[in-house]
């Protein structure tokens, strides 16, 4: 019996072990494939969510967005335009090429002394006086006094009133008088104001602050919106240099907020007109190219003053708008930079006499063309406290603005990092106080980074043609013309342009007319220009809207070998093309070709392939290295062997900086090697190799 209880005690225990043996080997088999599969499935997934996971919170946020104006990845498949003539590649913005550049920047500090002495609301500029102990204020041995000038642009043939006096910049008066400040101090007519504060006579404070104040003169002559009317303010912000995936990959928060709370539309095939930021947006502010304005009305832009050349402002002038213009870095601004500008004020508010003034005596934290502080704040509050002033104090009246921020987007690929959060707390502001109500807003850039080891890969030249142009409208807009917004809707998967986009604004001058009566046929496809609210053509490709092959993003192409014969023809005719533009500057080296980086050959998406993409006319696209300077360039060329031609302009994909010291002409500060110049390695060497430094901007 005994033995009988022992074999039935070791039975039990032989079946219990049994179980959990089995048990053990499904939770060792089990667990690890489970694993496995969680893996395999955060590997078909996006990859900038698993990229974004490391980096910090700030970017974290950027998972996709789901909007169905939107334009995702994961929407719309594997281009942003497939249609018969054009098929742009929807690439992604965290692509593997791009994953080694990607780092956000170190935090920014523009603190350079004590906390400072005034701020500025909407209305005034006031003296904290409770700081004055930190600047050494100890009555009545020591006392600090402050005072305020208006700023303000001013040109006459009469003379200089009295009560004005030369800032030292052109057109840019000071009052006379500096008006003690002891409080807080309104400007009644004034756009900008400067801040002097002195320690026993010696002067220890200075700031400066920009206003939006109603205008006795204007508001007698500018309309007031009516109750109900149909007339939508247009207020733009072009962020220099910022492509479409610069904004999904460092805007996070602005962009959900634009796309899911917002609905605004974003345009996925808008391609850009020319290299820098003045052959794009005077496509956008006139509808004309540069050939063409220039015939018009200022043959010479170096020399020839602006003010009298069709800008779209005029336009919303004469419709009775109040019109407004910012920009953060007056001194690359894009009517100023190698140009003569306006001789007189061109929009009824103006932050250029300001915003010279702080540039001049406050500005700091300069990293290549650009600064990134005035003062104790950082330089992208300048525009966007205008923006927030003009939208706010013209909420209930019909206006139009330009604001123009480049400081943190326009030279280095991961420095818009800093402009998200401020962005996004500006569009929240504005939403919760209903200055968006009867506003359309524009948030664009005119261009991509057009330099750097990121422009280099094929995704950073992608992006570089592919600007951001976003569009948000007042929903009460949308339900009053459903047929335009739905052909908006079907336009964002188009080919579109700069020329486009200004059709549109002009046609917010007589909604009910262009979007009341509008159709649902597709505009001819040899149309340069149509309005978005219109269908575009499925048929329309780059040369319809003079974009030259260089920029245009609707080719299908190929890597090809750089040692590849194709390559070989085309970089030499590169290097030719360039010296023959050089000939005209005898200071400037004549270069040669040191070696082909990289090639690729590009074909229309309709084209007959039968005999092979070699059998085609050429269109090569190569990216080259020349000598002196090791200047870095890409251009495409077209034709066939016997006869190559550019298609479009050439690409500076490096620094260039002081090795152009010697020559002036923009068109060629890009190619310069000085000859005289015996230092080029070393700034070559501390310009970083491809990193930009200090080049020739807009």
């Amino acid at each position: 019996m005994r033995k009988m209880d022992n074999r039935k005690k070791r039975c039990r225990l032989t079946a219990c072990c049994s179980v959990l043996v089995r048990r053990y080997t499904v939770m060792v088999v089990l667990v690890p494939l489970l694993v496995l599969l969680y893996w395999v499935h955060s590997v078909e997934h996006s990859w900038s969510l698993r990229l974004l996971a490391t980096l910090p919170s700030h970017l974290s946020r950027a998972a996709p967005v789901q909007s169905r104006d939107n334009l995702n990845k994961e929407d719309i498949g594997q281009f942003l335009v497939d249609t018969p003539s054009c098929r742009i590649p929807n690439a992604d913005a965290f692509d593997a090429a791009l994953r080694p550049f990607i780092n956000p920047p170190e935090p920014l500090d523009c603190r350079n002394g004590p906390p400072p002495l005034t701020y500025s609301d909407l209305d005034s500029v006031h003296l904290i006086t409770e700081r004055l102990h930190l600047y050494g204020d100890s009555p009545p041995e020591v006392i600090i006094s402050c005072c305020t000038h208006d700023i303000s642009w001013f040109n006459s043939s009469v003379g200089v009133p009295p009560d004005l006096m030369s800032s030292g910049e052109q057109n840019i008066y000071l009052s006379a008088q500096c008006r003690p400040l002891t409080d807080r101090y309104t400007p009644e007519t004034s756009g900008g104001v400067e801040v002097l504060c002195s320690k026993n006579g010696t002067l220890i404070y200075r700031n400066y602050h920009q206003f939006v104040p109603l205008l006795p003169d204007l508001e007698a002559v500018s309309l007031q919106r009516p109750a109900h009317a149909v007339m939508p303010s247009v207020l733009i912000f072009m962020f220099d240099s910022l492509s479409r995936l610069q904004f999904h990959r460092w805007f996070p928060r602005s962009r959900r907020l634009l796309y899911d709370e917002m609905d605004a539309f974003e345009l996925g095939g808008l391609n850009k007109h020319g290299d820098n930021t003045w052959p794009n947006m005077l496509q956008m502010l006139t509808g004309m190219g540069q050939a063409e304005l220039e015939a018009l009305c200022a043959p010479n832009p170096r020399n020839d003053p602006l003010d009298n050349c069709p800008f779209i402002w005029r336009e919303f002038k004469r419709a009775g708008y109040r019109t407004a213009m910012a920009e953060d870095c007056p001194d690359i601004g894009m009517f100023d930079y190698m140009k003569a500008g306006f001789i007189h004020q061109p929009t009824d508010y103006y932050n250029r006499p300001a915003a010279l003034m702080a540039f001049r005596y406050i500005a700091h934290n300069v990293v290549l063309n650009t600064h990134l502080c005035d003062g104790t704040r950082p330089s992208y509050e300048s525009t966007f406290t205008f923006a927030e002033h003009l939208a706010t104090r013209l909420a209930d009246r019909p206006y139009w603005g330009y604001v123009v921020q480049n400081a943190f987007s326009h030279d280095y690929f991961n420095m818009p990092y800093h402009l998200d959060e401020p962005f996004y707390r500006l569009l929240k502001l504005l939403l919760s106080t209903g200055a968006l109500e009867n506003t359309v807003l524009v948030t664009m850039g005119d261009h991509g980074l057009r330099w750097g080891a990121e422009r280099e890969t094929f995704v950073g030249g992608l992006e570089e043609r592919l600007p951001l142009v976003s569009l948000y409208f007042p929903p009460w807009l949308r339900r009053r013309y459903p047929v335009a917004f739905a052909n908006l809707r079907t336009n964002q998967r188009r080919l579109t342009t700069f020329r486009d986009l200004h059709r549109t604004m002009l046609d917010l001058l007589t909604p009910e007319v262009s979007l009341g009566g509008v159709g649902t046929e597709p505009a001819p496809a040899n149309e340069s220009a149509v309005s978005l609210f219109r269908p575009i053509s499925v048929d329309r490709h780059c040369d319809h809207v003079f974009v030259p092959q260089h920029y245009c993003t609707c080719l299908e192409s190929q890597q090809i070998s750089a040692k590849d014969e194709a390559a070989l023809h085309a970089a030499h005719t590169v290097v030719r093309t360039v010296n023959a533009e050089l000939r005209e500057a005898a200071q400037c080296a004549q270069l040669e070709l040191a070696q082909v980086l990289s090639a690729r050959i590009s074909w229309p998406p309709n084209a007959d392939l039968a005999n092979g993409v070699n059998a085609l006319e050429q269109l090569v696209t190569v990216q080259i290295e020349t000598r002196p300077g090791d200047a870095r360039f890409e251009a495409t060329v077209l034709g066939n062997r016997s006869e190559l031609v550019l298609g479009g302009a050439v690409s500076r994909l490096n620094s260039y900086g002081q090795l152009r010291r010697c020559v002036a002409d923009h068109r060629l500060e890009k190619f310069c090697y000085c000859r005289d110049d015996t230092t080029a390695a070393s700034a070559t060497a501390a310009a970083g190799g491809t990193r930009p430094s200090a080049t020739g901007t807009p």
